[in-house]
Parts: C-alpha cells; structure tokens; sequence
C-alpha cells in the first residue's frame, strides 16, 4: 500500500533566495554537510526533469552508501522540485518525494517536504529522512542568508538597447577599453550563454581600486 508523509519547516530567509540555492545544490552541499553528503554527480542530464544523479552519503548515514535518484519535477514557477528514489534503502520498495518553497512574505518562507512510499513489511513513516531533510533546508537557509546583494543604478547616455549590445562583445571590449583593468576574458566552456565558464585577469588598476 502507498502511504503519504509531509512536514513544513518555517524558514526565516526568502522564497526566491532558497529556490535559487536550491539549483546548484549539487555544487556545494557536500562541501557544507560532509558527515551526510560526500559527492552528488549526474549520471543523466543536468537537473532538469528526467535527470538522473548519484548522491554519495558520509558516514552519519547508518549504512553510508549512494542514492540513486530521478529528477521528475523543477518548476521555477511554483518553486517546486520532485524526484523518485530509484536505488537505496531496502525498507521501501518505492520512494518520490517533492519540496516546494511558498512565500510567507519577502523574508521568509515554509519549506514543504511530502514523500510518497511503499513500504515494505511494517516499517513506519520515513522520518529518519524527514530529519535529515529539515538539516538540508536548515543548511540552505544559512547559505541565503549569509550571502550579500549590492545593488547600483546609473543613469546613461545611451539607449538600452545598444548599451545590451555592448554587453554582449563586453569580454572583447572591456581588455581594449579598459587595459588598466581589464587584462584579458577569456572563455574556458562555452560562449557567454547560460553555463559558460569564463577567466577575467584584472590589471593593475583594479589592485588600485581597492
């Protein structure tokens, strides 16, 4: 038989702000929880519906191991993101979960974490998981709030459009304009496009800025 299980966590950071930690998780919660989390890598995709990803656990896991998981819902709209366990714990013999992040006003917000499990004999509702899911919430929550926005405006003699053109030739631009600053941009991955890795080598004048 399918059983439900859900838990709200209040949390005292944005909705926006922990939805956005929540895309590159994967990037540094091993680094933030090592004694649960050793290594999360994509077998399948990148995160998007369909992805597939390895989750290596640390030993404040009972029998520490990998989870096998597919990503079956990430919705910017509803800030709302599903898997389905595919490989580990032998006590379910099917295991989906889905967290969704609803705003309570512009600081803060509830986590909602629902599973949905089959069990397997009489084991009970998954509240071990629940448990270390309410730590991941906690860990994200202190990862918004820690980091810092600054925000400027400028008014400019140009229109919006070519000042966004001027954006986008900005890393062949800036090193001949602004040599004093600039040294080079270089691209590492890709273009400039969503993804991309790029290395800016400051010059002198920036060490001056400071």
């Amino acid at each position: 038989m399918v059983h439900a299980f859900s838990h709200t966590e209040p949390l005292q950071c944005s909705a926006d702000g922990i939805w956005e930690a929540c895309k590159h998780v994967d990037e540094f919660l091993a680094a933030l929880m090592p004694d649960y989390f050793t290594k999360s890598t994509f077998l399948q995709g990148h995160g998007e519906p369909g992805s597939i990803r390895i989750v290596k656990t640390g030993p404040a896991f009972r029998h520490a191991g990998e989870v096998k998981e597919r990503m079956d819902k990430f919705d910017d709209a509803t800030k709302t993101l599903g898997y389905t366990v595919l490989e580990s714990d032998p006590r379910y013999s099917s295991f989906s979960a889905e967290m969704k992040f609803v705003a309570v006003d512009e600081t803060s917000c509830e986590a909602v974490w629902t599973a949905t499990y089959e069990p397997v004999g009489d084991v009970g509702p998954p509240t071990h998981i629940q448990q270390i899911v309410v730590l991941v919430f906690k860990t994200l929550e202190r990862v918004v709030l820690s980091t810092k926005t600054l925000s400027h405006t400028e008014v400019l003699d140009s229109s919006p459009d070519a000042i966004w053109e001027a954006c986008k030739h900005a890393d062949e631009l800036l090193p001949t304009a602004m040599p004093e600053f600039f040294a080079s941009s270089t691209f590492l991955q890709g273009h400039g496009e969503p993804g991309s890795i790029r290395v800016v080598k400051m010059g002198p004048g920036a060490a001056k800025a400071n």
